[in-house]
């Protein structure tokens, strides 16, 4: 079966951030990073991709997204 994987634990790595920071600096909550981070939440609020797409400058869907077996 096919999945859908939230790209944010990647993306972080690569922009040196981490959870605290990322959470400061978007308003988001830390346990929200975290579970966006690890890929546990079944739904995503759009808000919170755009939030996070603005913060890293990283505005290409593809980027943030990566289908999975």
């Amino acid at each position: 079966m096919m999945r859908l994987k939230f790209r944010l634990d990647e993306i972080m790595k690569e922009h040196s951030v981490t959870g605290k920071q990322l959470a400061e600096d978007t308003g988001l909550r830390p346990q929200t990073i975290s579970e966006l981070r690890r890929d546990l939440r079944e739904n995503i609020h759009k808000e919170h991709v755009i939030r996070l797409m603005n913060y890293f400058k990283e505005h290409r869907v593809e980027k943030w997204f990566e289908i999975v077996e």
